[in-house]
């Protein structure tokens, strides 16, 4: 298994919880009626199952070199269309982790009206908002940065996939828009029903959650970038030694990312997927699948991997990362507009 460039360090909050008691003790609490009615709709059948293990991670400056050669690394980066869609069928032996595209509130915003990725994912993964629900009820920070704005990551495995909600446009389904974002909340009760399909059996998966920056005007700067790649590295250490606290740790660590900060956030699509590239060869993870979500991201995807293939052309195979923002801050991207959800 490939290891992160430092010493596997102790999470600062770890729950180890079985699923059953943790959704029955400390259940979601949807509060807009469209939520509600998706939950009703997808989250019947037995209780869960298993464990379910989150942990938050301290923040973790850049490593002194690559963990993986860059030109390697680039081999290990595959581009796939469309949106997240964890079916269960990755083998036995890999660690598959699904990025939540967080608030600093940890899962803070699921049971209102809005249905962006965040709110996405906790919607089919309700025992997400039980950790929640369970941090809250205990005292427990449950935030993705720290008090000076650092990463301070979230792992949660073991969490039921137990629907699937679709919210690309389909006309014949009631939603010709879409159901994604604010669109939700507008729709009816029978294009919610519709969208929502129960899976039996749930599917047991990953989730990555950290933050975003929530932000910014004009073109991207040095320190704006040292922030992000530290993000997505604290991120993407914290799976690998997340896959350190399993019964039997993984063979190969692989994270799933995607437009990371791209929507409501107005980050630079090609920026934020080099970003994710280049987190992944500084902890050495074994393969980041990168969703393109749809057209936009796609090209983005192929732009991001050609500004990596130059990256390696002028900088070599192992950097000094401390170097590697300055250089990214060359290319000249800028920031986007906010898409309002």
């Amino acid at each position: 298994m490939t290891t992160a460039s430092s010493p596997s360090p102790v999470p600062i909050v770890l729950l180890d919880e079985d699923a059953a008691s943790l959704a029955a003790a400390h259940p979601p609490r949807w509060v807009h009626p469209s939520k509600r009615l998706a939950a009703s709709v997808g989250h019947g059948g037995d209780p869960p199952s298993g464990r379910v293990v989150a942990a938050r991670w301290a923040p973790r400056g850049l490593p002194e070199r690559p963990a993986v050669a860059l030109g390697a690394a680039l081999d290990r980066v595959a581009g796939v269309p469309g949106f997240f869609d964890d079916d269960g069928t990755a083998p036995a032996d890999e660690a598959h982790w699904y990025l939540n595209f967080a608030d600093p509130e940890l899962f803070a915003f699921h049971a209102g009206p809005l249905l962006a990725q965040d709110e996405l994912q906790v919607l089919e993964h309700p025992l997400l908002a039980s950790v929640r629900e369970a941090c809250c009820a205990r005292g427990i920070e449950a935030r993705t940065v720290d008090a000076r704005g650092r990463a301070t990551p979230w792992t949660v495995a073991g969490v039921e996939r137990r629907c699937r909600v679709a919210t690309e446009p389909d006309a014949t389904a009631g939603r010709p828009a879409g159901l994604y974002g604010n669109r939700f909340a507008r729709a009816d009760e029978d294009a919610v029903r519709r969208a929502v399909v129960p899976l039996a059996p749930p599917v047991r998966t990953r989730i990555l959650a950290m933050a975003a920056p929530p932000g910014g005007h004009g073109g991207y700067g040095e320190d704006e970038i040292a922030r992000i790649l530290e993000t997505a590295t604290s991120g993407f250490a914290a799976a690998l030694d997340a896959g350190r606290l399993e019964a039997s740790p993984p063979a190969r660590t692989i994270v799933h990312g995607g437009l990371w900060g791209c929507g409501a956030f107005g980050g630079d699509p090609v920026l934020m997927l080099l970003a994710q590239m280049l987190a992944a060869a500084l902890v050495g993870l074994d393969g980041l699948v990168l969703h393109g979500g749809d057209e936009r991201g796609e090209a983005a995807g192929h732009e991001a991997r050609r500004a990596f293939a130059d990256l390696v052309r002028d900088l070599g195979d192992r950097p000094d990362p401390g170097g590697i923002a300055g250089r990214v801050a060359g290319l000249g991207r800028v920031w986007g507009e906010s898409d309002g959800n």
